[in-house]
């Protein structure tokens, strides 16, 4: 809708982890009118663990796009496991 009315965009994320930090700098730089800069309150300034394998790529103040596949991250599935609150495993069959 602001690309639309020609406003430009400022794009950030708030208290998240790494997973929503990739999908979010994966989505400011797929929108052409997001250039009045961006914000990112990283989970490292927060959480005890993130949940990614890496830790989230900024430094001096840029942040890079993963390049990886999907988001571009490897998630730590054992850490993710150990604070799950419930788990359920869906087998779906073709149809």
């Amino acid at each position: 809708m602001a690309a639309a009315a020609g406003m430009a965009c400022y794009g950030g994320d708030m208290f998240e982890t790494g997973i929503a930090h990739a999908a979010g700098t994966h989505m400011i730089a797929a929108s052409q009118n997001v250039s009045l800069g961006c914000e990112f309150y990283h989970a490292t300034y927060y959480l005890a663990h993130d949940v990614l394998q890496q830790p989230f790529p900024a430094t001096t103040g840029v942040v890079r796009v993963p390049q990886g596949p999907g988001l571009g991250f490897d998630i730590d599935e054992a850490l993710v496991a150990r604070y799950a609150i419930h788990s359920e495993t869906l087998v779906l069959d073709r149809l």
